[in-house]
């Protein structure tokens, strides 16, 4: 039996999972506790280090206190933070599936910068609607994420501020409750949520924030099956696998392609950095490939999106394809034999390069016979020619 409420959590396996943060307010409300008291008197000591620290004049001064404060974004992101409220969470409840609640299983895969926000964000229209429908009222973890600003549900902005009180809350507080303001107690479904308008650039920004909010809520939504693999090391040979199909291993045509930093994309392909979010959506819009294509341990199902993308690329603009020294001796061995003798120029071309400096690096004097054959054919100065 469980020392709390065995409260079942909402939506695993979806794109709107409950946040562990909101899981907590919602186990307090059962309760009909505070969280600060549920935290500090219960789920503290059940930890493996405690939830909450504090030094030797709290416990003289307020030895009878919960001792609680309000906390940021590191109870729903990862780390060690993230876990030892999970560990005390699941002793307390005996819900064995609280990790989900979290983006715990994301690490090593994402970096935590622009990963959670610090301050509490919420759709009005879901929390009237789940109200109107008689529905459970929680916190979707992808509310927590510093990217999504827009409900995929309605098209409207998140709220960040109370619109009785003006202020914004912590993810978790002392008196946090599932749809109502830590700091007033009013309800946040009132609170005044606007769908944008104006011209271009606003429907452009609308797009593209509807686009990150579907596309980190189907990570959400796949969790439950990337336990027990490697993320790190799937992520990693995934994006080496994409960088060698849509662009024949051209690192820079890469990076330019999808707009990043060739070092930092390199650090990426070696595994020595992990990449934010925000960069990695970028790529995926780039290339038109779903976020969750990066995370499949079965190299089959990513490689028909590889391919793609690399039409698409092809088709967009020529890339040249890096290749190996030995590759480019043979196409200049082979043209040197061709009648007439193509130019240095058409060479570097049917390579995909701009210029013939590559040509050069790789074998100056066959280069350089090519030339003298091109030259001797007369070709290369027809315009002189009456």
């Amino acid at each position: 039996r469980s020392r709390l409420y065995a409260l079942e959590p909402i939506g695993i396996g979806t794109p709107f999972v409950e946040s562990l943060s909101g899981y907590i307010a919602r186990l307090a409300d059962a309760h009909a506790v505070s969280v600060g008291d549920l935290v500090g008197r219960e789920l503290s000591p059940l930890a493996s280090k405690p939830l909450i620290s504090f030094g030797p004049s709290m416990r003289r001064n307020r030895a009878n206190s919960h001792r609680f404060h309000a906390r940021a974004h590191a109870i729903n992101g990862f780390g060690e933070s993230s876990k030892r409220w999970i560990e005390a969470l699941e002793t307390a409840t005996l819900q064995k599936k609280l990790r989900f609640l979290t983006l715990s299983l994301f690490e090593g895969v994402f970096s935590r910068q622009g990963a959670s926000r610090h301050t509490r964000a919420w759709c009005p229209k879901c929390y009237d609607e789940w109200r109107t429908r008689g529905a459970i009222i929680y916190e979707p973890l992808l509310w927590s994420i510093d990217l999504v600003v827009l409900c995929t549900r309605h098209l409207v902005s998140l709220a960040r501020e109370c619109p009785h009180c003006h202020r914004p809350s912590k993810p978790l507080a002392v008196y946090s409750r599932p749809g109502h303001c830590s700091h007033c107690q009013h309800w946040l479904g009132d609170s005044p949520a606007p769908s944008p308008e104006g011209g271009p650039d606003v429907a452009r920004g609308l797009d593209a924030a509807l686009y990150r909010a579907e596309a980190i809520g189907e990570l959400l939504a796949i969790v439950p099956r990337l336990e027990g693999c490697s993320l790190h090391s799937v992520f990693t040979a995934n994006l080496r696998a994409c960088v060698d199909v849509v662009t024949s291993g051209n690192v820079d045509a890469f990076a330019r392609r999808c707009e990043v930093a060739r070092c930092r994309l390199l650090s990426h392909l070696t595994g020595s950095s992990v990449p934010m979010i925000d960069i990695m959506l970028r790529i995926c819009h780039r290339l038109d490939i779903p976020i969750t294509v990066f995370l499949e341990n079965d190299p089959r199902r990513a490689e028909p999106y590889w391919r793609q993308a690399r039409k698409a690329v092809q088709h967009d603009r020529n890339i040249p394809a890096r290749r190996s020294a030995e590759q480019v001796r043979l196409v200049l061995s082979t043209a040197a034999q061709e009648e007439p003798v193509p130019s240095l120029s058409e060479i570097a071309r049917r390579l995909g390069y701009k210029g013939s400096e590559r040509l050069y690096q790789v074998d100056p004097d066959l280069c350089k016979q090519i030339a003298a054959k091109y030259r001797q054919s007369c070709r290369s100065h027809l315009w002189k020619k009456p």
